[in-house]
């Protein structure tokens, strides 16, 4: 049954083909990128009701096919090293704080091999919007959460069916031992946001 709900939210978001890997590991909720591309879903997110297995599948596909898939798989302290040593590609004194540096310098030399010079270039535009600012990897990796949340709501319309993801993924037994998650939190205050009711009225 999740073959057939994954493959519809696929071929809405106009992926023609894919594949689905149940995992016994229970938080799991990645996309490979294979070809075609496999979704993997944790035992108990595939034995969802339908909506919340939609968005999951939404959830995953959306931040696919945004070149979010990388991301969405690395912890908070992954992604911060993987920024900062791409960043140090034009800036080799960049260390944010809160990043490990030898952890920034190992990665920043393994990068310096594989990108090429001619795609560093055009990365500096990139670089310098996330330079300017104060850069929080923590807040970056969960507004990569956020947007493959806020996608699984405006397909299915329902909040329940977000937690029935949601809930299991961050190991909670029930909303009140979710009290403080901040993608449930923020699911919650997207879900009655001006925003959320525009895209409504525009879908």
């Amino acid at each position: 049954p999740a073959r057939e709900i994954v493959a519809a939210a696929a071929g809405e978001l106009g992926i023609a083909d894919i594949d689905v890997y149940i995992s016994p590991a229970p938080a799991t909720l990645a996309i490979e990128l294979t070809e075609p591309l496999s979704l993997i879903l944790g035992a108990p997110l595939a034995a969802a009701p339908p909506r919340g297995i939609r968005f999951a599948a939404v959830r995953a596909l959306k931040l696919a096919v945004s070149y979010m898939a990388v991301p969405s798989r690395l912890s908070p302290e992954e992604l911060g090293v993987l920024l900062a040593a791409i960043i140090r590609q034009s800036d080799p004194q960049f260390t944010p704080a809160g990043v490990p540096a030898a952890a920034i310098a190992e990665e920043a030399q393994r990068l310096a091999r594989l990108i090429p010079k001619r795609l560093r270039d055009e990365l500096v535009a990139y670089m310098a919007e996330i330079t300017g600012v104060d850069f929080d990897h923590r807040a970056l990796s969960l507004g990569v959460a956020h947007t493959g949340n806020r996608a699984g709501l405006v397909a299915t319309g329902s909040v329940a069916a977000g937690l029935a993801i949601l809930l299991p993924m961050g190991s909670h037994t029930d909303l009140r031992a979710a009290y403080r998650d901040p993608q449930i939190e923020e699911l919650f205050r997207f879900s009655v946001s001006n925003e959320h009711c525009e895209l409504k009225a525009n879908l």
